[in-house]
Formats: C-alpha cells, sequence, structure tokens
C-alpha cells in the first residue's frame, strides 16, 4: 500500500498524471493502477474520474495532506523501489561530445542494465551548445564552454591541457622553446578563441601567472580527436589534454613544449534533468565516472 500512497502523492504534487509518469519514469497506465488498487484498499475514491483537470475528493485532500511532509522525498522513494523491484520500463537520452568520442563511454553505459533493468540508452555525440531542453535530452555531458548557465551541472571530470608536440615535427621544423618562438610556428588554436575573439594565455606551472599568448593560429578546431592526429602526424603544435597523451608522453612520441606552462583546464559536467538524488542519475554518473577512471 506504501508505495500506491507515494505515487499517489506525487500526481497531486505535480497535478498532472502525464507529468508525474515522466518524472518517475513510468506509464501513466501504471500510476492510474497504482491509484485505483489504493483506492481499492481504502474503501474509497481519491480522484474525481469526471473532472477533465485533476480534482481530489475529500477523502484524496485528506490523504495527499497527510503526507504532504514526505512530498520532496517521493520521487527519490519511489525511483528507489523501482530499481529494487526493476520496474524500470523507459529510454534515457545522453548527449555527448563529439570530442569525446575515444573515452568509451558506449562501453561502460552499455552496463546499466546489470543496475538498472529494462531501461534503453539513446546515446548520441553532438558538435555545439548542450541545450537538453531544445533537443529533448535528458542527460549529458558539457564542457563549460557549451554548457548552458540555467542547467544544473556536476563536475565529473578535469584534465589539464598542455602544449605538445610530436618528434617528426621537431626534425622537421626544430624545437619551440620560448613562448616568442611559437609564433613562428603552426600552432592550433581553439575554435573558441575565433568565436568569442578571445587572446589565449598560458598559465605557469610554479604559480598560476597569467602570460598572453600571441600567436597567429591558422588553424582552428573545436575537436581534441583532431588535434591529436594532426601532432601525430608531425603537422602542428597543439594543445592536447594531458590525460589523453600520457602514454605516448611516456614512450617519447610526443614532446611536451613549454613544460613550465600550461593551456589551463578542460572541465567536463554532467547536466540533467533528473533530480541529484534520482536513482537514474546516480547509475550513470558512477558509470561515467568509471570510464574517466579507466581512460
Amino acid at each position: 500500500m506504501y508505495d500506491d500512497i507515494l505515487f499517489f502523492v506525487s500526481v497531486v504534487a505535480y497535478d498532472k498524471f502525464s507529468v508525474a509518469a515522466e518524472k518517475l519514469g513510468v506509464s501513466q497506465s501504471t500510476i492510474s493502477r497504482k491509484i485505483a488498487a489504493l483506492e481499492q484498499q481504502l474503501n474509497f475514491k481519491l480522484i474525481k474520474r469526471d473532472s477533465r483537470n485533476l480534482e481530489l475528493t475529500e477523502y484524496g485532500t485528506n490523504l495527499a495532506a497527510a503526507f504532504h511532509e514526505i512530498g520532496t522525498e517521493v520521487e527519490s522513494m519511489v525511483s528507489g523501489a523501482l530499481l529494487k523491484n526493476k520496474k524500470y520500463n523507459n529510454i534515457i537520452n545522453i548527449l555527448l561530445p563529439v570530442g569525446m568520442a575515444n573515452y568509451n563511454f558506449s562501453r561502460s553505459l552499455v552496463t546499466i542494465n546489470d543496475k538498472l533493468e529494462g531501461i534503453d540508452l539513446n546515446l548520441t555525440y553532438y558538435a555545439g551548445t548542450v541545450d537538453i531542453d531544445k533537443y529533448n535530452y535528458d542527460l549529458a555531458i558539457a564542457s563549460q564552454a557549451n554548457k548552458k548557465e540555467n542547467h544544473a551541472a556536476t563536475l565529473i571530470y578535469s584534465s589539464k591541457v598542455i602544449i605538445v608536440c610530436s618528434q617528426e615535427y621537431i626534425q622537421k621544423y626544430g624545437l619551440c622553446t620560448t613562448i616568442e618562438d611559437l609564433s613562428s610556428h603552426l600552432v592550433v588554436g581553439n575554435v573558441r578563441v575565433l568565436e568569442e575573439n578571445m587572446i589565449p594565455q598560458l598559465f605557469r606551472e610554479s604559480d598560476s601567472e597569467i602570460t598572453q599568448l600571441l600567436v597567429d593560429y591558422r588553424l582552428y578546431l573545436n575537436s581534441f580527436i583532431e588535434a591529436k592526429n594532426l601532432v601525430m602526424s608531425g603537422l602542428v603544435i597543439s594543445g592536447l589534454l594531458e590525460d589523453d597523451v600520457k602514454e605516448e608522453l611516456k614512450s617519447g612520441k610526443i614532446v611536451r613544449i613549454l613544460p613550465d606552462y600550461h593551456v589551463g583546464y578542460m572541465n567536463y559536467y554532467l547536466v540533467s534533468k533528473f533530480k541529484p538524488d534520482d536513482v537514474r542519475y546516480t547509475t550513470v554518473l558512477e558509470l561515467l565516472e568509471d570510464s574517466f577512471k579507466k581512460y
């Protein structure tokens, strides 16, 4: 009976069956069936069925008032009950940045059914501003640059961006040893520099002192994957995620230029329509964090 009451209180809180169903991740028929079962157990009607809008009977009003104090906890409690009973049957739509396709998120996320039976995933890689409302997505990974300000977000990953080139590049064009020397080399710029008319900066490792980087970029990219491919081909110097080139640095295939400086940090956030205590949110967050640890 208790979970039936929680469904009823949730419908009252959201004022619509459809909204409650969407928030709780179940069908409207499931909620209707739960409330009907509750009415049968209590032996009185809670909702006036002949009303076009949600209208409670006197008994329904009294019951809703009695459980008002737990109203804010209803969603997480029902989510937990659904997880325990493995009754989820819906799709989670997740938007991922195309620049992170090599992080193998899909390999980790595909195991979500081990934790939430009945969940289907729709994974889409996308370049541009992440707007989960516009594109009707439930969750998204977004950088600070393409995260909308009005979206709640949790920081899930951060990596230093360092300047690198390949051994082949050094053999062709020589080693860049000073900040001033960068102006005579082909350096890849982030597309944000072009779009937002930004002045790129370097941060000193020892004290984070900022130095403006006066470089005439001739190529702009919005993908660390493509930037790394160009670096490995021996054609350019570029800023890359330190975590993304650990093996190449260790083997000597890539050399860090100006090791006393870095370009900043690339931060990635999990943006969500779900509440932080929703089991779907916490499960996806756990799987994504595992992906970053394994990367």
